[in-house]
């Protein structure tokens, strides 16, 4: 059963067990067990993981981004990326999320309400599933998971340069 435990606003909306996942995920051996999968709200005390996973979000875009000004490799070899911690500031409309597979940490989603049209309500603000999961369904039935939860119009942008985003995710 997928663990499916949002906070929306702080405050628990629900918890759910679900067991309807598509059959696909139950049939395809290259497919994660969609029962082990959890989207866990991710608090403050979750930032450094968040933090540091965002290192390797911007190394794997810098395979797609190489040719572009601000892409180069740091002299120190680490790479940087924006400070998560903007969404747990208190007024933030965020929703921050950890993705773990068998209780292993497997990537991020962060959904929040910053869509480029008004008549938006949840935006895909930052979405990463860590290189040794991708290409197996685990980013497709996260993104579906969050759809299903957050209902409403959504936004998803997508750097043109994200090819991986086709190949992997979806």
């Amino acid at each position: 059963m997928v663990q499916d435990v949002l906070k929306p606003k702080g405050e628990l909306i629900w918890a759910e067990l679900r067991s309807d996942a598509p059959s696909e995920f139950k049939k395809n051996k290259k497919c994660f067990e969609a029962d082990l999968i959890q989207l866990i709200p991710a608090t403050l005390s979750d930032h450094p993981a968040i933090q540091n996973m965002g290192r390797f979000y911007v190394y794997d875009m810098s395979e797609y981004m190489f040719s572009e000004p601000g892409w180069e490799i740091p002299e120190d070899g680490l790479y940087e990326c924006i400070n998560f911690k903007k969404y747990w500031e208190l007024d933030s409309t965020a929703y921050p999320f950890l993705i773990k597979y068998k209780d292993e940490l497997a990537g991020f989603v962060i959904v929040d309400q910053k869509g480029l049209d008004d008549q938006v309500d949840f935006n895909m603000a930052q979405f990463f599933i860590l290189r040794k999961f991708k290409s197996k369904g685990l980013g497709k039935f996260v993104a579906q998971t969050c759809f299903e939860k957050f209902k409403g119009s959504w936004e998803v942008n997508v750097m043109l340069e994200n090819q991986i985003l086709e190949e992997n995710y979806c």
